[in-house]
């Protein structure tokens, strides 16, 4: 359970870095060197956390609520403030209430780790309408293994089908292979699976082209 709960921490850590730079950080910082958020990352990038901390913390969540989501990492991971999984999840759900996806993805990650599956599935779900691909492929494989309620094939086909077209090969892979064979009740359809095997050889052919 330790190592668990250390490597969730080492996960949303750098799940927060990640989401970031996804979310074009370095791009805006190249334009305003003098930016707070710039100033920031580079900070938590040197070791610098408690000065990381109180950049971020000081922060309007409402004009970056980036903020909020790497406080709340800190909080969770206890860098450059005492370890306080409360405030942690705070911050996370502050800046998912403003519309940051990744924090939305990443509280329904920890919830359903906590088995509170109601508020994980609710968390995921808004993820996944603002298009996440990860929350999409959360919960498709939530419904369809049945992870905290019944499980729910046609919403599991519904949610990797979002997710492939989003371009997830591991989605279209799913579908291929609930199509070609069927699986809970789910009917296989020869026509759909053959359209996903085409798909999957075509970009796995481009993948291999550039590469």
């Amino acid at each position: 359970m330790a190592r668990m709960k250390k490597s969730l921490k080492i996960f949303t850590v750098v799940f927060v870095l990640a989401a970031v730079a996804a979310g074009g950080f370095y791009a805006v910082s190249n334009k305003h060197p003098a930016n707070k958020t710039n100033q920031g990352m580079l900070a938590y990038q040197a070791g610098d956390y408690q000065t990381a901390f109180e950049i971020f913390s000081a922060q309007n969540a409402v004009e970056n609520p980036e903020a909020p989501f790497i406080v709340g990492a800190m909080y969770f991971a206890g860098q450059g403030v005492e370890q306080n999984e409360e405030k942690a999840f705070f911050y996370y759900e502050q800046a998912a209430d403003f519309g940051y996806v990744p924090a939305q993805t990443t509280l329904a990650m920890l919830y359903a780790h906590k088995h509170r599956w109601d508020d994980a599935y609710a968390f995921a779900r808004k993820a996944a309408e603002n298009g996440d691909i990860e929350a999409q492929m959360l919960l498709a494989g939530w419904y369809e293994n049945g992870a905290g309620r019944p499980f729910d094939m046609q919403k599991a086909v519904h949610f990797y089908e979002l997710a492939a077209k989003n371009g997830d090969l591991n989605a279209k892979t799913a579908l291929y292979l609930i199509y070609k064979e069927g699986k809970k009740g789910f009917p296989a359809n020869e026509f759909a699976a053959g359209r996903w095997l085409r798909v999957l050889q075509k970009q796995k052919a481009l993948i291999k082209k550039l590469q």
